[in-house]
Formats: structure tokens, sequence, C-alpha cells
């Protein structure tokens, strides 16, 4: 299992902690599914939970959030691609007028 795996399957186990928590505490339900999906979903459930005052929830909404984070991260690459300067891609570029198809003085060929 690579570190990508590891996050997700971490993700849905306190997602499950969290939708059984809601229950017993709140009688509120979630959708698990929902809540690993459109961050819309997952920001309302974990305000829910933030406010709630319980312990345990608020605990488990800093992991989500920092799981969520990290995983962001591993998808993101972690520097951009070097393509070097302007100046150094001259020397291997043809001419404009040549690039735009135009003749000597600027007249079209």
């Amino acid at each position: 299992m690579d570190s990508n795996d590891n996050l997700r399957h971490h993700r849905v186990r306190i997602a499950h902690r969290i939708h059984d928590l809601l229950l017993l505490e709140l009688g509120e339900d979630m959708d698990v599914s929902l809540m690993l999906g459109p961050p819309e979903y997952a920001r309302a459930v974990l305000s829910l939970c933030r406010s709630c005052g319980s312990a345990e929830l608020t605990r488990l909404v800093e992991q989500f959030l920092l799981a969520s984070d990290q995983a962001t991260r591993l998808q993101r690459p972690l520097t951009p691609p070097d393509f070097g300067s302007p100046s150094d891609w001259a020397p291997h570029l043809p001419p404009l007028s040549e690039s735009l198809g135009e003749g000597a003085a600027g007249t079209p060929r």
C-alpha cells in the first residue's frame, strides 16, 4: 500500500467514526461517501462537528483536515517544471518573420 492509499484508508476510517458519533450524540446522519467527495459537503459536516461541543468530534475534524491536506499535497507536483528562461530558447527558435509566414520587409509570401 502506498502513502496515498494509506491516507485514503485513514480518511475513510475517520469519516466512518464521525458518522457513528454524529448518530450517537446528535441523532444526525451523514453520507460517508459524500464526506469523501465534494468539499462543500465535508465542510458542512465538519462545521456541525465543531459546533456540537464534542471533544472527540473536534479531534476527528482536525485529523480529517490533516489527512485531506496531506492527500492533496501528494497529488500535486512538488515543484513546477523548469523550462528555463526565454533567452535560453532563442538560439533554437526560427526568426519571428519565418514563424509568421512573412517574407523580407514584412510582406506576405
